[in-house]
């Protein structure tokens, strides 16, 4: 009886060290997260300065050209190397999910579309007809607002997806579009987006 109280209370203890290195290394997932975002958010602040000082010669579609173009000719380039160098190690190459339905991939390209191509050239054009820098960026970081309903929209098509039989993403079904937090946020958004805006607006005049 002591022995197997020992052993249950050993295992016990692996458990919880187990689950406590787990919880960690997802807090270390979620800072990095932060920090990859925050690089993300001071690269693209430079790169705007840049494109708003030396790119007047250029319209918004050249500038979106520039941008994607050499992202695709990058992205490329990486693929290729990656694929002989897995035909060099004798692994199976990469490729697609094929397990996609038609439907599935239909929305993923109206949505590289709109990302890709629609909302950077309406983004680009506005940069440069916009007078004050401070507008465009607090315009542009209006973001959190649409969080609310875009939860809720990917927890109902989840939920959908779930009651007709296909596999449910966790992460679109614990959405909470009732948490309090995403108006807050929403609300600090548009009211330092005023704030801006209204500074740019006196100091134009």
């Amino acid at each position: 009886g002591a022995a197997e109280g020992a052993a249950d209370g050993a295992a016990e203890g692996d458990g919880s060290s187990a689950g406590t290195a787990s919880q960690r290394a997802h807090r270390r997932r979620i800072l990095f997260g932060y920090a990859m975002q925050m690089m993300n958010t001071l690269l693209d602040v430079g790169g705007t300065v840049l494109t708003r000082l030396y790119g007047e010669g250029l319209n918004a579609a050249h500038i979106t050209l520039v941008r994607f173009g050499s992202a695709a000719v990058a992205i490329g380039a990486i693929a290729l190397f990656v694929g002989v160098r897995r035909r060099a190690a004798s692994k199976p190459p990469l490729h697609l999910d094929s397990e996609m339905r038609r439907q599935s991939w239909a929305w993923c390209a109206i949505g590289v579309l709109l990302v890709t191509f629609l909302a950077p050239n309406m983004s680009t054009w506005a940069l440069f007809v916009l007078k004050h820098l401070g507008t465009w960026g607090s315009l542009t970081a209006l973001g959190p607002i649409f969080t609310p309903f875009s939860q809720w929209c990917m927890a109902r098509c989840a939920q959908r997806g779930e009651s007709r039989g296909a596999a449910a993403d966790e992460r679109l079904c614990a959405c909470d579009a009732g948490n309090a937090r995403y108006y807050v946020g929403a609300l600090l958004a548009i009211c330092g987006a005023v704030l801006v805006s209204w500074a740019d607006y006196d100091s134009a005049r």
